[in-house]
This record gives structure tokens, C-alpha cells and sequence, in this order.
């Protein structure tokens, strides 16, 4: 169960982390959409919520400007951006600048509404402290108590005076929030000073006391205090705070930082294809500068109306209007999720659903795999894994029943060779025993008969102990061969040279050789032969013949028959005398189980690895008459 939990937690958690992937890409592209469309609307909606003027329209109004005045430098343009940026915007903030071909600043709107306004939201009551006031460590106080407050509260005393709500600045005419209301001169103004109420008045305040949101701006008398109030709007020569943004949250700007600095980037990016010559519209840019939006129109200033020529050509300037909105991917974000938070939900715990699903259809044959397989690592092969899965789960399960029955077969013979390695050293151990003992007796015997040859004074008797050293040291020689020949036998490191022989020839020439022992015996051999030839090493199976038929010679009884048959499947060599007890049957083949004292007891050994080597059977069995080697030819090795 353990393993279920784990493994479906993780094949879970994968699927989700899959899934959240997905969704992020989406969140991506859909907040990405949300932006374009809202800004969109934004830009096409001509009405002082959103935007200011069209910009076919300001190009327009541009190009009729310049026809009367082709000095960009003049007051009328800075006239004309104050004019355009005194509209205003509630959802973002917006500069515009003159530019000159060479797309270097030369003039900028500026909005003199320098004022700090405090007030309640839900009343009309507002008070008003010139920027002028404050000096320059007081602005930078100003600046750090509204950065990131969206309400600002408000502690403030001083003197209370009121001001005319209109003022002259330069040519125009403006109030106290930086509208411009008239140019002058102008030649379509009909109205001059005098057609407005200068009666119109603000309630201003000198402060001797002033503390934004903790931080005392200027602390001194405390008379006539306010509280409970809000600040409503600030600006000077650096920042603005304003109601912006998707939510109309309040915002500092850095005007400095977010347009001065900015628009360089801006005009000179080298993707801004805004202006098209062949129809004349101009396009809204998106740039991302420092993770921040701005939205910018690029209007060309000029008098010619065949636009043929590249617009940079013929521009003899340029009306750049650049719109900044503050935090609006955080506030997009926000408005995307909680258009979408129900189907993010419904996907989200579908994709739980679906994950622990598939993990239980994975899980399920992965937990019968793991009990077949503690049952084969318990050396149980009985149970197999059975299956229609054509997936890789199927595949991995038919993997573990070839492996099951491999290793079966393969343990199996792993303990044969085990039983056998065992028995090699039973069988090494006894070899030692076996191959002291044999060279004990003859050495010993050649160092009695070396201290009686020292002794000894006649000849004839030197000579008899001369030929009983000789003959043992020729059985330890015949020994020593037998023993290294066995050995080159058991490591492969003898060659076979696979040839066709007369095997008949070979059986009469070891029969001529052993005519000796068979006279002294009295015995006789029978021998039938219906093939004659084999394909096996000359030399090697010569030895195997000969030892055979001198053990026969060696252990048939007195006027004993030694019965030879020969045929393209066998060769048989049967002795006529006492049969091999049963325990000494499963020996015979080991190396010093000689029956005799006359053998090393090495013969048959050889002949078991020469006749291994072949790839030929052979066996030895008692008969009615006696005991009967065979030796099987196997026809596939030729």
C-alpha cells in the first residue's frame, strides 16, 4: 500500500505541476490579451475617462500648425502639447513631447498643477498647499510617505487663506489643476480673460504642521488641526501621485524616470514602424521598459501631403504622445483570474480526478510486478505474470517472466556447478592424497634400494637394485606424464587435430602391443568390425584405445575372452572377469581409482576428458561375463 501511495502521490503531483505549467502559459497569453484589449479601448474611446485625441487627429492638427509656424521651437507647440495633456487621463498617466528630426527633445508638456490637494473622497471639501512651499528635502519626504500607498492619511495644520481658481501661466490660461482653457493669442479665440469668473476660488493652507502616513513632513505648531483626511492628488517639478490604473487606485509617479528617461528608448527602438505613408495611419506601440507598460504614438510634423519619400525624409519633426500604466499587469492578473477562477478550479480538480486515474491504472499491474517479484527474488517460480497490456507496462511484465524463467535455468545450473566445484575439490583434495601416496611407494623403494646399492659388494647384486631404482623411477616418470598430460586435458589446452582414421588399424596395432600380457594370461580377443574409419585426433584417441584395452587385458580372467566390436555408432570393448562394485561405478572415471597396483590410476581420467573434448559419450557397465566400455560416435562433430 505504501507503494501505491507514494507512487500515485508522485504520478499526481507530476500531472498537476503539468497541468500548472499549462495554465501559467495561458495566464501568460491571457493577461497579455486582457492588456492589449484594455488599452485598446482605451485608445479608441475619444472621451476624457480614457484618452485625449485620436491620433489621425492629432496629425492632422499637427500638420495644420506647421503650416503656420515651421519653427518647432516656437511657444505655440509647447502651447499645443500643454493644451492636449491638460484633458487629462483617470486610468493612466501621459506626457507629450516635441521632437525634432533628429528625434531630440526640444519641448514637453509640463501641467503646472503643483499642489499637494487633501480632502475626503465622498466630499467636495478639498484643501490645497502650493509645492512651491516645500523645499527640497520636504519633497523627498513627500515622495517616500506616498510611495506605495494607495491612502495616504493625512495630519495638518497652518494657516488657512484662499486663491483664485484660474491663473495666468505664459500665453494660456489655466486652473488650479492644469487645464489649459485658453491660448493667446489665438486666431479661432473668440473669448479673452475677462469672459471668466475669477471670483472662483480654492481654500489653500500654509502648514506649520504636516505628517503623511507616520512620516512628519514639517513639524512645528499644531493649531488648527486636521485630521481624518486623505491626500487627494500631489505633484511638483519630479512626481506626480493620481488616481490611475484599472482600479483607480491612487499611484506615485516618478515623471522623470517613467517619460524623461523613457522616451529615448521609445523613439529610437527599431521596431517602431508607427507611421505608414502609404495610408497615413499611425498605430498605438506596446514597449516593455524595466517590466513596465507604456502605449506611444510616433506622429510625424509636416506640411507635404504626397508622403512618397521615406517618412523620416520629409518629417520635419516629431509629436510624440507616450501613455504610462502603472502596475497594470498586477491588476490584469487579478482581473483575469477572477474572470476565469472558476474554470481554473474545474480544471484543476478535473486534472486531480484524471491524474489519480491514470495513476491507479499504472499502479494497479505495477504492484503484481512488485509481488512476483519478491516471490523471484525468494527463488519462487512457479507464479507468472499475466497480462493484455500491449504498453510498456505489458512489455516490462513479459521482461519479468523471460527473466523469471531465465533465472530459474540459470540458479539451477548455478547449483550444479556449485555440487560440482564441491566435487572437484572432494575430488582435488584426493587427487593430493592419492598422488602423494602413489609417489611415496616409489620413492621410498628408491632410496632403500640407493642405501643397499651403496652397501652392497657384488656385482649381480648391484645390478638387480639398478634395474628396481630404474623401474620405479620409470613409474614415476609414467606418472608424472600422465599427470600433466590429465592437467593440459581439464584446462583445453590441448589442440585437437580432427581427422578421418582407420580405427580397425589403431584397435589391431594396441592388440600386437599387449601380446605379451595376453599370452601370460592365456586369453583371447574377439573382435568385429563393419566400419572402420572415424573422424576424430590420431594421437588422442589412440591413447583413449590403448588405455582401454590394457585395462581390459589388465583385469580379464585367466584364459579369459576380450570381446572388441566396431561399427559406425560404437565401439564396444567388454572383458570377461569380476564385475565393478556399484560405489566404485560412479568413480571409475576420477583420476587414482586404479582397481590394480599395476596402473597410475590416471587412464581413464585421461581418456574421460579426451573423449569430452571429442563431444563423444562413454560409458562402462557390468555384464553377465564381466564389465563393458562403450564409446558412442557422435556424427554432428564431424
Amino acid at each position: 500500500m505504501r507503494m501505491w501511495n507514494k507512487l500515485s502521490f508522485k504520478i499526481t503531483i507530476l500531472m498537476i505541476t503539468a497541468f500548472l505549467i499549462v495554465l501559467s502559459i495561458q495566464l501568460k497569453q491571457g493577461v497579455n490579451n486582457y492588456i492589449d484589449n484594455y488599452i485598446t479601448m482605451n485608445s479608441m474611446l475619444e472621451s476624457t475617462q480614457f484618452i485625449d485625441t485620436s491620433p489621425i487627429i492629432l496629425y492632422n492638427e499637427v500638420a495644420e500648425l506647421y503650416k503656420t509656424e515651421s519653427d518647432l521651437n516656437d511657444v505655440v507647440y509647447s502651447n499645443y502639447i500643454e493644451s492636449k495633456a491638460s484633458i487629462g487621463n483617470h486610468t493612466a498617466t501621459t506626457q507629450y513631447y516635441i521632437l525634432n528630426n533628429e528625434k531630440k527633445v526640444i519641448a514637453s508638456s509640463k501641467r503646472e498643477f503643483n499642489y499637494l490637494v487633501i480632502g475626503n473622497i465622498n466630499s467636495t471639501k478639498e484643501f490645497f498647499i502650493e509645492s512651491s512651499s516645500f523645499t527640497k528635502e520636504e519633497k523627498i519626504l513627500i515622495a517616500k510617505s506616498l510611495k506605495n500607498r494607495e491612502n495616504a492619511v493625512v495630519k495638518v495644520a497652518g494657516v488657512f487663506g484662499t486663491k483664485n481658481f484660474y491663473y495666468k501661466a505664459g500665453n494660456s490660461l489655466k486652473d488650479v489643476y492644469g487645464n489649459i482653457y485658453v491660448n493667446f493669442p489665438s486666431a479661432s479665440q473668440t473669448k479673452d480673460e475677462t469672459d471668466f469668473d475669477y471670483s472662483k476660488t480654492i481654500d489653500i493652507i500654509n502648514p506649520t504642521y504636516l505628517e503623511i502616513n507616520g512620516i512628519k513632513i514639517r513639524d512645528g505648531l499644531e493649531k488648527n488641526m486636521i485630521k481624518g483626511v486623505r491626500v487627494l492628488g500631489y505633484q511638483d517639478e519630479q512626481f506626480r501621485y493620481t488616481q490611475c490604473g484599472v482600479d483607480n487606485k491612487f499611484e506615485l509617479v516618478n515623471k522623470i524616470e517613467v517619460f524623461d528617461e523613457r522616451v529615448d528608448k521609445i523613439v529610437n527602438n527599431r521596431s517602431n514602424q508607427i507611421f505608414y505613408k502609404s495610408n497615413g495611419s499611425i498605430s498605438l506601440q506596446k514597449y516593455i521598459i524595466d517590466k513596465e507598460y507604456y502605449y506611444a504614438y510616433i506622429i510625424p510634423i509636416t506640411e507635404e501631403q504626397n508622403r512618397s519619400g521615406s517618412v523620416d525624409e520629409i518629417a520635419k519633426g516629431y509629436l510624440v504622445k507616450i501613455t504610462y500604466y502603472p502596475n497594470i499587469k498586477k491588476e490584469m492578473i487579478k482581473m483575469y483570474l477572477k474572470d476565469n477562477v472558476v474554470t481554473y478550479v474545474i480544471a484543476l480538480l478535473s486534472a486531480i480526478i484524471i491524474s489519480i486515474f491514470c495513476a491507479k491504472i499504472i499502479v494497479k499491474p505495477i504492484k503484481k510486478i512488485e509481488r512476483i517479484s519478491k516471490k523471484i527474488a525468494d527463488k519462487n517460480f512457479d507464479e507468472k505474470i499475466t497480462t493484455k497490456d500491449k504498453t510498456e507496462i505489458g512489455s516490462l511484465s513479459n521482461s519479468i517472466n523471460e527473466m523469471s524463467a531465465q533465472l530459474e535455468t540459470t540458479i539451477g545450473q548455478l547449483e550444479d556447478e556449485i555440487n560440482r566445484v564441491k566435487k572437484l575439490e572432494i575430488q582435488r583434495k584426493e587427487f593430493i592424497a592419492n598422488f602423494t601416496h602413489e609417489m611415496k611407494t616409489p620413492l621410498a623403494i628408491i632410496n632403500g634400494y640407493s642405501e643397499l646399492l651403496e652397501e652392497a659388494t657384488d656385482d649381480e647384486k648391484k645390478r638387480c637394485y639398478l634395474s628396481i631404482i630404474d623401474e620405479e623411477t620409470n613409474k614415476i616418470d609414467k606418472l608424472i606424464k600422465a599427470m600433466l598430460m590429465l592437467s593440459k586435458l581439464e584446462l583445453n589446452k590441448v589442440q585437437l587435430d580432427i581427422q578421418e582414421i582407420d580405427i580397425e588399424r589403431i584397435l589391431n596395432q594396441c592388440i600386437d602391443s599387449m601380446s605379451v600380457q595376453l599370452q601370460e594370461k592365456k586369453a583371447k580377443v574377439s573382435m568385429t568390425c563393419s566400419i572402420g574409419k572415424w573422424f576424430c585426433d590420431k594421437e588422442q584417441m589412440q591413447s583413449v584405445i590403448m588405455n582401454l584395452i590394457s585395462n581390459a587385458v589388465r583385469h580379464v580372467e585367466m584364459k579369459g575372452t576380450i570381446y572388441i566390436i566396431l561399427n559406425d555408432e560404437i565401439l564396444s570393448i567388454e572383458n570377461e572377469g569380476n564385475p565393478i562394485s556399484e560405489e566404485r561405478l560412479t568413480t571409475i572415471w576420477d583420476a587414482f581409482q586404479s582397481g590394480t597396483s599395476e596402473g597410475t590410476g590416471l587412464g581413464l581420467a585421461i581418456c574421460k576428458n579426451i573423449l569430452d573434448l571429442h563431444g563423444f559419450k562413454y560409458t562402462v557397465e557390468n555384464t553377465e561375463i564381466g564389465v563393458r566400455f562403450k564409446i558412442y560416435f557422435n556424427y554432428n562433430n564431424r
